[in-house]
């Protein structure tokens, strides 16, 4: 819902929220631009692999030690 008091008289105001209102739906109706998928870089691929990695060794570490696998 808009309104508009920036004006004294009550047409003016009315004619201003017109406006307002097909600004918004003229703003609705108009089509985005669609995303280009970018390929994700070799280097990027390499530090999430080495981050999982890691995180894996730190889990692996809070096991308990099995005495029956010595």
């Amino acid at each position: 819902m808009t309104k508009s008091q920036t004006y004294r008289t009550q047409l003016q105001n009315k004619d201003e929220v017109i406006r307002k209102m097909t600004e918004l739906v003229a703003k609705a109706l108009e089509k985005r631009k669609k995303r280009i998928a970018t390929k994700v870089s070799k280097v990027v691929k390499e530090k999430r692999l080495e981050f999982k990695k890691k995180k894996g060794e730190i889990k692996e570490g809070r096991r308990r030690i099995d005495p029956h696998n010595m």
